[in-house]
């Protein structure tokens, strides 16, 4: 089988390292021309043999930097030839192209690769494998074949950017030995940046007459002006695909639509959302139709540097206020005749009506 020059990377005989603005990740040369046979035996891979990677994510003090996700996704296979080996770019990224050749320690790692791959894996919809990165700030994915894996995360933890794009190499070269469990320790993006929102939504519910179920609940509905911009993550909201709309069921009394993340991608933009109550037919409840406007205008502190958010809120007509408060009405409606309850003298009534007309025919016969 021959490989395409495009398609190949000779990982042997040339150093692998990966830079971004917050990652640097070194892969030191593997060489099969070495001086002696000991040494060109150290680096042929074993490729019945396994690997895995850990991801480990730090502040740059050391303090582990836990939750969020992080996703891999295998973008070339490691492959033995006429005694060379390569990497083969695999079903999902062959005709991405991109150039593996590119990777090498004269061109620092082929900057942009990793980024370049993602675009192609988003816009492919390739899924990989996505797991959760625990307290200590580690990620382990384990049973690895050979070859070329991009790392991207989609989720970062409260406080922080996502990781940049990055590429890890399994098996990897230290400089003595091919390493088949390799760490890998992408830097955070910056928690000092960002800043969040956190809609809260009132339910006063005035009662006038009768009792409202103790457990009564409410839908509400928040909306975005774009699909894509800044949304709240929260468990047990519902998630509209093709509008990007949260639903959350709640009570009477104050809750959250969960926090709202705004990175430097969003300096000098304008967001707006709306909330609104799902009408729903409940006996007894007459609905706050009111529809409310949260406008967040995000900036960038000149002397801090750090973003900030300004928050306002309106009704749909422009009129301001200070929150979003919708006010629902529980009325008892009219008693309603009951079965056995009220129609029970209907007939006895029926038959004494009946009773009396023949009474009085029988008095009229007499009469005649």
């Amino acid at each position: 089988m021959k490989v395409s020059c495009v398609m190949k990377k000779r990982f042997l005989t040339r150093a692998f390292k990966v830079f971004a603005p917050v990652l640097i990740m070194s892969m030191l040369c593997m060489n099969v021309t070495a001086s002696s046979a000991e040494e060109h035996a150290a680096r042929q891979p074993d490729y019945a043999r396994k690997g895995s990677v850990t991801v480990d994510i730090r502040e740059a003090d050391g303090s582990a930097v836990g939750g969020g996700t992080i996703t891999l996704i295998p973008a070339a296979d490691a492959v033995y030839e006429d005694g060379d080996n390569f990497f083969v770019f695999n079903e999902n990224f062959k005709d991405c192209g991109a150039d593996l050749q590119r990777i090498d320690l004269e061109e620092s790692g082929a900057p942009g690769l990793a980024e370049e791959l993602a675009a192609w894996a988003e816009e492919k919809g390739l899924a990989g494998t996505e797991k959760e990165i625990d307290a200590s700030g580690r990620a382990v994915f384990a049973d690895l074949s050979l070859g070329l894996y991009l790392f991207i995360q989609k989720t970062p933890a409260d406080g922080y950017e996502c990781v940049r794009p990055f590429l890890v190499t399994v098996p990897m070269w230290n400089g003595e030995e091919l390493v088949y469990d390799v760490e890998a320790g992408p830097k955070p993006g910056t928690a000092t940046g960002l800043d969040f929102i956190e809609p809260f939504v009132k339910k006063v519910l005035v009662v006038k007459k009768g009792k409202p179920k103790k457990e009564e609940t409410f839908k509400f509905l928040m909306v975005p002006d774009q699909k894509d911009q800044p949304m709240p993550e929260l468990e047990g909201i519902v998630k509209d695909p093709a509008t990007g709309a949260l639903t959350v069921v709640h009570g009477p009394g104050s809750f959250s639509f969960g926090k709202i993340w705004f990175g430097s991608e969003d300096v000098g933009k304008t967001y707006v959302y709306t909330f609104s109550e799902i009408i729903e037919q409940k006996t007894g409840i007459t609905y706050d139709k009111t529809i409310y406007v949260m406008t967040v205008r995000v900036e960038k502190n000149a002397d801090s540097g750090n973003i900030e958010c300004s928050v306002s809120y309106s009704e749909k007509d422009g009129k301001k206020v200070p929150e979003v408060v919708f006010t629902n009405v529980f009325d008892t409606p009219p008693d309603i005749p009951q079965t056995g309850q009220l129609w029970w003298p209907v007939p006895l009534l029926a038959a004494g009506g009946m009773l009396f007309l023949a009474i009085g025919l029988i008095q009229r016969r007499r009469q005649e």
